[in-house]
């Protein structure tokens, strides 16, 4: 599938569609923008899927230019051959049948409606459908995750109904529930591998309710409703009152504040909220955060373009930014500056990264390499309680092991006279 080729039923919409039965309609029309984010993704998938097919290793594309935004070109770079390769060697042990981003048509269910399965790997003891995640937002579960399961569904219907190499009696035990479909959601920058264990037969049923949805939405308009996860990428969040609504709501605010209150009683106004919240609604803040985000990105782009236009801004202007200097061409500039001053004035050494260092190294230098290395962890991230992997031990997590015996200690204050002359 093409950056431009659009299911706005297809999997990756299938989140924003179950949470918000009026986000098809709110978005139909809408041109398809894509982000530096969005095409860093695809370039990884893209050098993934090479890698995959045997075209050489991750570290052999680095260099290679691949679609930005907006006409632009970006490169792959060597810390993402890292992050690549890495995904790339979890799929090769295991040893299996792989297929890389295989075009899935869900028009069983859905009329014209399909999506790029990212990696299916057919297994002797299950089928594995595993989706890279390459960005660095929110961590995504594999437990019914509507995208995977979709995947599942129209891998079935494309690629092993129609494989004749497949084994028809391990496609049948497949069919009949006999053998699982593991769920996998890898997201190597956010250093997450979630996932879950079901069959193909629930992947159907949910892929047949899922169709039930689209048909009720296609019978009668749906109310649109805000969230943390369905307007993150919605194309008509920037306009939409519902998710505007949601975010001030989060915040202990309405619209109507904005009208009647100053910028400074604003300021005041939050802050007294984010003292006043309880944990539930610190929770909320935090899991909306990313679409709050984004939605001040998206006010400060339309203030930013009715202001050229000529419109409204509310009493806003833009100014010029601050001006930062760089060299035009670094080699022309250094050859000039050292023909004017001594070395040691215009020019800094610093050392490679430990990574760079381990890649120009060889298995013996390497070995010498990493006692000089120390590691560093990233910090912590706050995901939902349901998230598999284990929270961090805290200190007060030691005295919920304890009980009544533990802490029936003696003081040893027998062995003094506690007579005290009043």
């Amino acid at each position: 599938m093409t950056p431009l080729e659009h299911s706005s039923w297809g999997p990756s919409s299938a989140h924003r569609r179950l949470a918000c039965r009026g986000s098809a309609a709110a978005e139909e029309g809408l041109p398809e923008r894509e982000s530096p984010e969005s095409c860093e993704g695809t370039m990884h998938h893209a050098v993934l899927e090479k890698v995959l097919l045997g075209k050489g290793n991750a570290f052999a594309h680095v260099g290679s230019e691949h679609p930005g935004p907006d006409a632009t070109t970006i490169e792959f770079t060597r810390d993402q051959a890292r992050v690549v390769q890495a995904v790339a060697d979890r799929v090769e042990e295991l040893q299996g049948r792989v297929y890389p981003e295989v075009k899935v048509d869900l028009s069983a269910w859905i009329p014209g409606q399909f999506g790029t399965s990212d990696i299916g790997i057919v297994l002797p003891d299950s089928l594995r459908i595993r989706d890279g995640k390459f960005g660095r937002g929110d961590i995504v579960l594999a437990e019914r995750n509507p995208q995977c399961m979709l995947y599942a569904a129209g891998f079935w219907v494309t690629v092993l109904r129609e494989d004749p190499d497949l084994d028809p009696e391990w496609l049948a035990r497949l069919e009949a529930g006999e053998i699982p479909v593991i769920l996998e959601v890898d997201q190597p920058y956010k250093g997450s591998f979630d996932r879950w264990e079901t069959d193909l037969p629930t992947c159907l049923r949910f892929a047949e309710e899922y169709a039930a949805i689209y048909r009720e939405v296609q019978e009668a308009p749906q109310p649109r409703t805000a969230g943390p996860s369905q307007c993150l990428y919605c194309k008509a969040r920037p306009t939409c009152r519902p998710h505007i609504d949601y975010c001030l709501e989060v915040l202990g605010m309405s619209v109507a504040d904005l009208d009647t209150h100053t910028p400074a009683d604003l300021k005041t106004r939050l802050a007294q909220n984010l003292e006043q919240m309880n944990p539930a609604q610190r929770a909320a803040l935090q899991q909306a955060k990313g679409v709050i985000t984004k939605l001040l990105d998206s006010l400060d782009e339309q203030i930013r373009d009715d202001y050229l236009a000529g419109r409204d801004t509310g009493g806003l202007k833009l100014i010029p930014g601050a001006t930062r200097r760089t060299w035009a061409d670094e080699a022309v500039a250094r050859e000039e500056l050292l023909k004017r001053f001594k070395k040691e004035q215009v020019v800094t050494e610093a050392l490679v990264s430990p990574s760079k260092a381990l890649d120009l190294a060889g298995p013996r230098q390497q070995k010498t390499l990493l006692g000089l290395i120390t590691t560093n962890s990233n910090r912590p991230q706050i995901v939902p309680e349901t998230h598999k992997t284990p929270g961090i031990t805290r200190a007060v997590d030691a005295f919920d092991d304890l009980d009544a015996d533990d802490l029936d200690f003696d003081l040893g204050l027998d062995a003094f006279d506690l007579d005290m002359e009043l």
